[in-house]
């Protein structure tokens, strides 16, 4: 087991002015994210504090995302900083300690069965940037970002990986439910500081790559009566493109595999599900009832605040399994009580799982 290392930091207390981005240098916070020659890092999970105001309402830190060695990953990594539907918050505020790790450490994975799947923690080898969004309105209150993971040397980690230092370039995923087998394939990776960027999580990977995927949405329109709600930026039901949550991967070569699904509780809300067109079936079977008092996907802050402190749940996990959408048309789905339609931006949702590009 390798010792957990802060890998970057940084306190904002200037606060933000609406709409407005703030992108402070690897080297400008209370720990510095630039590596020496030679290292390499990997982000296993993220702290952020949120902006709260006195009163305890959120402030709009809309989006948080990384820069690794000066690539940018909001396509598939996306984060929320806002105190109610905080994705990532310290650790020693989360219930039951159930903290939303990106993967396991490289040493970890390698002694397990599927390595390519296991280790998509994000990795860089010279810089970590990150770059946070302020929404519709000012941000007066401090917050902070928090990168932890693993440092090495190139010497260190191949004596930790005592030879198992080939990254295995086959994987295989059974999906028991469905019946069917989805399997990658791509050359087999030296594990060293020259290729450590193409490895799971890396910003230089061959196709078909392997990233962690977090990305947040809120219902940018009422629902319909009685009709599924589709969080889709071409119909304007989100107002980014990185809130989508419609995968059309039957005409895309993509896969994503969901681990977590998270949604915060609104007035008429009923029902929420992964709809599958290729089956006509919603996932899991019957649908998630999301009731006020009884919502099993709730996650950020909890309510009422515990102990007079911040509190938080982490993004539930999908139902029993994890859930696949490789060839397939679906999207994340919301219901409203079919009598009152739910409110415009008035629901918070999360996923959170790994997504494959297999396009050579």
């Amino acid at each position: 087991m390798r010792e957990l290392t802060c890998l970057g930091y940084w306190v904002n207390n200037a606060g933000m002015l609406p709409g407005t981005q703030w992108r402070p240098a690897a080297s400008a916070g209370v720990v510095s994210a630039e590596l020496d020659t030679k290292e390499m890092a990997e982000i296993k999970f993220i702290e952020v504090r949120s902006p709260i105001l006195p009163n305890g309402d959120p402030e709009d830190l809309a989006s948080i995302f990384l820069i690794l060695d000066e690539e940018p990953t909001q396509t598939s990594f996306n984060l929320t900083g806002r105190n109610d539907m905080n994705m990532a918050p310290p650790r020693q505020h989360m219930i039951n300690g159930m903290v939303i790790p990106l993967g396991d450490g490289i040493v970890d994975a390698m002694k397990g069965p599927r390595p390519l799947l296991d280790n998509t923690t994000l990795k860089f080898r010279s810089s970590a940037r990150i770059v946070c969004t302020a929404g519709a309105a000012a941000i007066t209150q401090p917050f902070s970002v928090r990168l932890w993971g693993y440092k090495y040397t190139e010497k260190d980690l191949l004596k930790i990986l005592g030879g198992n230092n080939t990254m295995p370039g086959q994987l295989t995923i059974t999906e028991a439910i469905r019946d069917r087998t989805f399997t990658i394939q791509r050359p087999a990776i030296t594990i060293n500081w020259e290729n450590w960027d193409q490895l799971p999580g890396g910003v230089k990977q061959p196709k078909p790559s392997v990233m962690p995927f977090m990305r947040w949405a809120v219902n940018a329109q009422a629902t319909t009566l009685n009709t599924p709600y589709m969080f889709r930026f071409e119909r304007g039901q989100v107002a980014q493109e990185e809130q989508d949550l419609y995968w059309n991967f039957d005409q895309k070569e993509k896969a994503l595999l969901i681990k977590g699904i998270g949604i915060r509780h609104a007035a008429n809300l009923m029902y929420a599900a992964i709809v599958n067109t290729a089956e006509a079936k919603d996932h899991p079977k019957g649908r998630y009832l999301l009731a006020a008092g009884n919502n099993p996907l709730h996650f950020g802050q909890a309510t009422p605040i515990i102990n007079e402190a911040y509190r938080y749940f982490a993004i539930p996990r999908f139902a029993e399994t994890d859930h696949l959408i490789w060839k397939d048309l679906a999207y994340l789905a919301i219901w409203d009580n079919g009598q009152v339609p739910v409110a415009a931006n008035s629901v918070q949702v999360a996923v959170n799982g790994v997504v494959f590009d297999l396009k050579a």
